[in-house]
């Protein structure tokens, strides 16, 4: 529930030694004034770590909070960091335009002491079965099964990472080759929005904006007439509610050609309204035993898989309720620095492997690597995979790790917690009661539709990101909007989204450390983007393949890292410019760029 200020906190240190502005004498003061100030909250805070922790859970499970004072002291505090980052972001960037760097600091150090008075009156043991056992049984039923659209459903048991089982299957080279398309859906929050999430995944993206202004029956019938004749896969990920069930079988027609639907489920007690093959209702002292259980739900068939040796009933409590508070405890233990890398992971979809490369580089540019250290980075990644809490994937062959994954019981804490303290917000949540003028980063991950409504968001936004593999045409007007309200933007990674051509206005998000687009007509970098450009550490455009690049590009002395299709470098102006000393990473240099003299400029380059 800290999190947020003790951020604050961070960033006031790294406002004090230029990393994002440059300070007279006569603005550092009251500046450091303030961090001494935050910096004695801080301390007091640490104090009541645990007290913090157990309110956090109160929440989450949504019991009396045992203690009020410190709760509403919490509140507080929220509130005043909100307040403190707007003063904060309006006063760099009065400076960042050249204007007056008076009158700021008062109205923080004011809320400050306000906040002051508010304080000081307030006084790896799992019962695991051979998973290549059961990994063979799931692929014999998405593969082998009856021939008409089936569900295979994967329940929550003791020992079974079920997000990472059905990744597994979801990716093995046997379901590529079998399944003429295939879709993953991330959870469905609303069973009226299925139909379009189903197109948008499964549909070419060419197709989508005709098929999109359809009404819902044109919309179903369109879906039907592309399916018709494929075998097709779709996962959905922890359902949670029977009604989507319904809208599945509405929506999706069946061929008769083993075509599948494979769900996982948190929610136990959902099975209940299944009926076994004698026609009796599926009961939670059910006890499993000998493969998959058939059942049918409205004459749709459903094959359940549940590897726990329990009846259904002491299964929900001991591989559910109970592993969940205890992961809620453990995250609460963590050093401050890991909470915060664990939690912002939520950004990224629960069965996608992580880019390290990617995930360092988002970590250093949200300020959570003290020096902005890419070793740094990769302890703290290691720390939590030691810990559990993350899964390294691919390592490379001097073992250092390539890619990671979400362990799929730590999704629920991950969505819980970020939630709560309001540190991501993503729109499908609907947190009731939150506004979002108070998020300071927003993760658009799961629909188009997360930007129709940005003018919800307050003008403050440090983050926006679409981590989505999703490849589809952002709407320009979107992009509009973006860069004529987010000036303050920090953050912007908007994944595979499509953008036409290179987008104006771009060059007014002065601030921005990180900066991810998806512009394959895009043939050169001009000056108006990099002499506006100059607090970047990363810019990232995989599908670009640059023929020319301004002089300005040696003006960029915090740049860190370019990833590009290919890129060709201008050479070293000479005058005015210094070399690149932060630059250690480029994808791929046009090998016209390789001199002695241009790489001499760029001296701790270490991959190419």
């Amino acid at each position: 529930m800290d999190i947020n200020f003790r951020l604050f906190s961070e960033r006031l240190g790294r406002v004090l030694a230029g990393e994002e502005v440059t300070l007279s004498d006569a603005a550092k003061q009251p500046i450091q004034n303030l961090h001494a100030e935050v910096e004695i909250v801080t301390s007091w805070l640490s104090e009541f770590e645990y007290d913090i922790s157990y309110i956090l859970l109160q929440k989450i499970v949504e019991d009396e909070i045992g203690n009020p004072d410190l709760a509403t002291v919490m509140d507080e505090i929220n509130c005043f960091t909100c307040e403190s980052e707007k003063v904060i972001d309006t006063f760099i960037n009065s400076i960042t335009q050249q204007k007056s760097q008076s009158g700021c600091s008062e109205d923080i150090f004011d809320a400050l002491q306000g906040l002051q008075t508010g304080i000081s009156s307030s006084s790896k043991s799992r019962d695991t079965v051979g998973l290549d056992d059961r990994m063979e049984e799931l692929l014999d039923l998405l593969i082998e099964g009856p021939p008409q659209l089936s569900v295979v459903a994967i329940l929550d048991s003791i020992g079974l990472d079920k997000t990472a089982f059905a990744t597994e299957a979801y990716n093995s080279s046997y379901v590529k080759h079998y399944f003429d398309c295939h879709a993953w859906i991330p959870d469905i929050s609303y069973a009226d929005q299925i139909l379009d999430i189903v197109i948008k995944f499964l549909m070419p993206s060419s197709r989508l904006s005709e098929i999109m202004d359809k009404n819902y029956e044109m919309k179903k019938i369109i879906l039907h007439e592309y399916l018709m004749t494929k075998r097709y896969l779709i996962v959905i990920e922890d359902v949670w509610t029977i009604g989507v069930w319904d809208v599945i079988r509405e929506i999706l027609p069946d061929n008769h050609n083993r075509s599948r639907v494979l769900i996982t489920l948190t929610q136990i007690e959902m099975v209940t309204s299944f009926k076994l093959e004698d026609g009796e209702n599926i009961g939670l002292d059910l006890v499993l035993t000998g493969g998959p259980l058939r059942a049918t739900y409205n004459g749709w068939t459903f094959l359940i898989l549940y590897h726990g040796n329990i009846s259904l009933e002491e299964n929900i409590g001991k591989a559910v309720g109970i592993p969940l508070v205890l992961r809620h405890f453990k995250y609460c233990s963590l050093p401050f620095c890991l909470k915060l890398c664990f939690l912002y992971l939520s950004v990224f979809a629960a069965h996608l492997e992580i880019s390290t490369r990617q995930l360092y580089q988002l970590w250093i540019a949200e300020g959570f690597i003290p020096n902005n250290s890419e070793a740094t980075a990769e302890s703290y990644l290691e720390q939590l995979i030691k810990e559990g809490f993350v899964e390294a994937k691919k390592r490379k062959a001097g073992g250092t790790i390539n890619t990671c994954s979400i362990p799929g019981h730590w999704r629920p804490v991950l969505l819980t917690v970020h939630y709560m303290v309001e540190f991501i917000f993503s729109p499908f949540m609907d947190p009731k009661g939150k506004s979002p003028k108070k998020v300071k980063r927003l993760n658009a991950v799961k629909r188009q539709e997360d930007f129709a409504y940005l003018d919800y968001y307050d003008s403050q936004l440090h983050s926006l990101l679409c981590c989505s593999p999703e490849s589809r045409h952002f709407d320009p007007m979107d992009w509009e909007k973006i860069c004529g309200m987010f000036k303050l933007l920090r953050v912007l990674d908007l994944g595979s989204l499509v953008l036409i051509q290179y987008p104006s206005g771009i060059e007014n998000l002065f601030l921005l450390r990180y900066l991810k687009l998806n512009i394959p007509s895009l043939k050169s970098l001009p000056s108006s983007l990099l002499s506006n450009l100059l607090n970047l550490y990363t810019l990232d455009m995989p599908f670009s393949y640059i023929e020319h690049t301004a002089d300005e590009f040696w003006k960029m002395n915090k740049l860190r890292h370019l990833n590009f299709g290919s890129i060709t470098l201008p050479a070293h102006p000479g005058k005015y410019c210094g070399s690149l000393e932060n630059l250690n990473f480029i994808s791929a240099l046009h090998p016209c760029c390789c001199t002695e003299d241009l790489l001499g400029r760029l001296p701790n380059l270490q991959n190419l």
